[in-house]
């Protein structure tokens, strides 16, 4: 059965973007990384790791956005991941806090998505640009469970 799933996920579209991203395998790293992370930010690690987050391009598939294009650039780029993250002027301020935090691994999609130091500084970074505040609230306030 894993055999036949391997070779089934090997031959996936989805499997050629996960490689890209060089993510490492296994539950047991993303257990890792997520263990002291509150649900709303596990929800943002997912989001961004499946190309899910709600940006428009993303938004734009489904017909619940009209049209994939930043809503900040004036050049029509598409507001993609990618974008978000890493071009965007519109979030100019809020990248130079993650850079001065992680320097050149910054940079780095994987990085950002897979290494525990990189977490805080990439939460801190969404929170910044109040792009999701809507949908996940203060990605850095520490919430505690009554029990």
């Amino acid at each position: 059965m894993k055999a036949r799933w391997g070779r089934m996920w090997a031959n996936s579209p989805r499997a050629h973007r996960v490689a890209k991203l060089n993510l490492k395998a296994g539950a047991r790293s993303f257990l890792k990384l997520t263990a002291d992370l509150p649900k709303r930010q596990i929800s943002t690690l997912v989001l961004l790791t499946t190309r899910h987050l709600p940006l428009n391009a993303y938004l734009y598939r489904f017909k619940r956005a009209e049209e994939p294009f930043c809503d900040h650039c004036d050049d029509a780029a598409e507001e993609t991941i990618h974008h978000y993250l890493f071009d965007c002027p519109a979030w100019g301020r809020a990248r130079h806090a993650l850079i001065r935090a992680l320097g050149r691994d910054a940079e780095s999609l994987s990085f950002l998505l897979t290494n525990t130091k990189a977490t805080q500084p990439l939460m801190r970074y969404v929170n910044a640009t109040g792009r999701f505040k809507a949908i996940f609230g203060d990605l850095c306030r520490k919430t505690y469970s009554s029990y």
